[in-house]
């Protein structure tokens, strides 16, 4: 079930095949593999073989004899080839069509040309031998699949058993082969075997040879036979074109022709293969580097990392820096990319921001040596659990002069969304917004930011544009949640009203508040709502002061009349409570919104609602929307009720949401969600902006935040607008752990009976229904140091004493 188990995990649909020609299976299933591709089967294949070899006693290795190395050296082509030796191994590589490597972006390794698999029927020596007429064929039919002539062939990977028959016969159907399809073998092609250096590896054999072949490829250099001493004198090396390395080598050049190798694998039993592949050309390489230099630049890099442990994140850490002093010209950017897009991100997680290669060393030393990182990056918690995501929406009085500038300037998609919501404000504003938005701080432009006019629009604006660009990096939440003037951002995303409409609404909402003259004032009371009501009715101003938002179990804010709002403050501070005078403009959720209720219902009531497709948390309610959202009444009365965000985050604790993204121009209700929760709550609050910081630095550092929380980043639309290609990384950090059962490491036990009572006999047990006891014992060197004196013919054995 191999086969079917990898494509049921991987949700592969293409064939998925087990075969078995012995020593050839890893060769033929890539062999098999590019015919699947070809006739359109797929477009993309895993290929390969896998074996594990338990010491035995039996099997076809033994029959012939002089097939295993009796001193453990394998001698391939050498005069004193006796044999070679067996290993366990995993092999696959990835077959892709070439459209599919250009869709992908994939870096491609190197080009099969062709390839071929026959049998060499009943052979006149033995079953396991080989044939060199079978040899000859395939490697005949692999030239003219590749169409190509042999003499253009520089190295050949073979399959090189090193025994005193198999290496001759090889290379004399290697030979024949050659001499049919070209007479202009002038220049010497290289032969090589990697079971000189790492044995047979059996089923798996022909895939290593054709990974070290691909490598050969790539590196332009041959590496010298090993254990390579004396030519087989049965091979006529001064009449056939082959030359075998003995110390490292340029690959020979063949003018005007690519690098080009052959790799055979011959299977006992007469299953032989040949493939015949070809160096990748520059081509992709090339337009990927164009590519990334007309891409934008990337002022930060998030470079990622994870493990399945914290030990093994620690190891990633320390394989990635031995892999930066091995490669110190390697592009900053490329290697975030390719860490964000080629490898699988698993529970423990490391984001770290860098500006530079020393920044993101001295990172690296850090999580290596002690799993501490510096300021910028972000650790997985300790309990890394599926982040359940809610957004919050600022309200008015975060504005900020300059906000998501930065952000702006660096990312396509903020900008794009953002000229996209400022065009649909045009209609309904005198100015236009975007010149405000980003106006010099001193000129009158700025000004107008702070009029409610331009701050609602600017507001809603500059969050529905960071909501589309966290969607473009796949972040979509559970919930939603505003406050006040948020709350029509957060029913925008959650699909209540389209933009043309949200933006009617919202323009309209804030120039007919900005019209109010009888502004009146806020102030916000470090008391609950009841104690806050009760002054207010001790005083009787329930008709002069009203509740205007629950910001958090001991904030609440008031509006209505200046002095009235006044002389409530002034109670407090006597009873030592802190209360403060807010900078507002208007008396907003007061009845001084009553004058514009009637023409907010008209523009309410002309626009066209849906139900909500993401949950959304009412502020007057603090409970989850429902169809009342979809009414104009519910929009007028959200003016003048307060805002409840303390039960709405009440509500979000008890749907488990543990992560809140605040997306505005600064972090004002992470605070204030944080106090509205439960003191053993793992919620995390994340800003998206905040003043003094760089834009985009800030939004990187909440996605990265999300991702070490366990969202699922979609990293290759993130760096989409910058570029980055593919480059080679370290492997992952394996935490190696031993699990055979050692027999010699346990330790005689003794059960009623002491090791002075008897020298030898171990545990003691009764069987049942039987009057025997029964003593079970382990002896070995270790426990036994005496027995080492009883050797007998230079074996140990246990003395007939000791049985007595």
């Amino acid at each position: 079930f191999l086969a079917t188990k990898v494509a049921y995990n991987l949700g592969l649909r293409g064939p998925a095949v087990v075969s078995q020609s012995l020593c050839s299976t890893g060769l033929l299933n890539v062999h098999l593999a590019r015919l699947c591709i070809l006739q359109g089967d797929c477009n993309m294949a895993l290929a390969g073989a896998s074996v594990v070899r338990l010491p035995h006693g039996v099997g076809y290795v033994h029959i012939d004899g002089e097939v295993e190395s009796p001193d453990g050296v394998c001698r391939p082509l050498d005069a004193n080839a006796s044999g070679t030796l067996f290993g366990s191994a995993v092999a696959l590589v990835l077959l892709a069509q070439e459209e599919v490597v250009e869709k992908l972006n994939l870096t491609p390794l190197a080009w099969i040309l062709g390839s071929a698999a026959n049998n060499d029927g009943r052979k006149k020596i033995s079953y396991t031998a080989s044939s060199g007429k079978g040899i000859s064929d395939v490697v005949s039919s692999a030239i003219k699949s590749a169409r190509i002539d042999p003499a253009s062939i520089g190295y050949v990977e073979i399959h090189g058993t090193a025994t005193k028959m198999g290496d001759p016969v090889e290379i004399q159907g290697l030979n024949r082969a050659f001499r049919i399809h070209s007479k202009i073998l002038n220049e010497p092609t290289y032969l090589g075997t990697v079971k000189a250096n790492i044995g047979h590896l059996d089923a798996a054999a022909g895939t290593v040879g054709l990974i070290k072949t691909v490598k050969v490829l790539q590196s332009g250099i041959v590496p010298p036979m090993a254990n390579f001493e004396i030519r087989n004198p049965k091979i006529p090396w001064e009449k056939i074109p082959f030359k075998v390395p003995e110390q490292v080598e340029k690959y020979p050049y063949r003018k005007g022709q690519p690098r080009r190798a052959g790799v055979t694998s011959l299977g006992v039993g007469g299953t032989n293969v040949h493939v015949i592949l070809e160096e990748a050309p520059e081509v992709l390489a090339q337009s990927s580097e164009a590519a990334t230099d007309k891409a934008r630049p990337l002022s930060v890099n998030p470079l990622i990392l994870s493990a399945k442990t914290s030990e093994a994140l620690r190891g990633q850490a320390g394989q990635l820096l031995e892999h930066l002093e091995q490669e110190p010209d390697l592009n900053l950017k490329d290697l975030s990319y390719s860490l964000g897009t080629t490898r699988t991100h698993f529970e423990r997680r490391l984001v770290v921001q860098v500006k530079t290669k020393d920044e993101l060393q001295a990172s690296l030393e850090h999580c290596r040596d002690d799993g501490r990182t510096t300021a910028k990056a972000s650790l997985t918690p300790k309990e890394n659990t599926e982040p359940v995501i809610a957004m919050l929406f600022s309200g008015q009085g975060s504005q900020l002069a300059g906000m998501g500038h930065g952000l702006y300037e660096h990312s396509p998609i903020f900008k794009e969304a953002l000229d996209d919501i400022c065009g649909h404000f045009g209609v309904h504003l005198e100015h236009r917004l975007d010149a405000i938005l980003f106006a010099d701080p001193e000129s009158e432009e700025a000004d107008l930011l702070h009029k409610t006019q331009y701050t609602q629009p600017a507001l809603f604006a500059i969050e529905v544009a960071l909501y589309r660009l966290f969607e473009s990096w796949g972040i979509l939440p559970q919930y939603v949640m505003g406050h006040s003037v948020g709350e029509l951002t957060s029913a925008h995303v959650a699909g209540i009203f389209s933009l043309e409409d949200a933006c009617k609404l919202v323009a309209k909402r804030g120039s007919l508040m900005d019209a109010i003259s009888d502004q009146g004032s806020m102030a916000s009371i470090q008391a609950s709502e009841e104690m806050t009501r009760e002054a207010i009715v001790q005083y009787k101003l329930e008709k002069q002061v009203n509740i205007a938002g629950l910001n958090a179990p001991t904030q609440t804010v008031i509006s209505g009349d200046s002095k009235k709002v006044d002389e409530l403050v002034s109670h407090f501070e006597e009873k030592n409570i802190k209360a403060t005078q807010l900078t507002v403009s208007h008396a907003f959720h007061s009845h001084h919104m009553d004058a514009m209720l009637d023409a907010f219902r008209g523009v309410a009531e002309s626009i066209t609602y849906h139900p909500p497709k993401i949950a959304l948390i009412s502020n007057v309610s603090g409970q989850r929307a429902g169809e009342e959202v979809t009414t104009a009444d519910y929009w007028v009365e959200h003016v003048r009720r307060p805002v409840r965000f303390l039960d709405g985050m009440k509500t979000l604790e008890k749907a488990n949401v543990n992560t809140f993204l605040e997306l505005g121009p600064q972090p004002v209700l992470c605070g204030m969600g944080a106090n509205c929760l439960t003191e053993d709550t793992n919620a995390s609050f994340l800003p998206t902006l905040r003043k003094g910081k760089d834009d985009f630095e800030m939004t990187l550092k909440g996605l990265g935040e999300l991702h070490v929380r366990g969202a699922d980043v979609n990293w290759e639309a993130f760096f989409e607008p910058y570029g980055g290609k593919k480059v080679a990384l370290p492997t992952y950090a394996f935490q190696r752990k031993r699990y055979w059962l050692d027999a010699l490491n346990i330790h005689q036990k003794t059960l009623g009976m002491s090791k002075d009572e008897h020298p030898l006999l171990g545990d003691r047990s009764n069987v049942p229904g039987t009057d025997i006891t029964l003593f079970s014992t382990s002896f070995s060197l270790q426990n036994l140091d005496w027995l080492k004196d009883h050797v007998i013919l230079n074996e140990t054995i246990f003395p007939g004493s000791g049985f007595i």
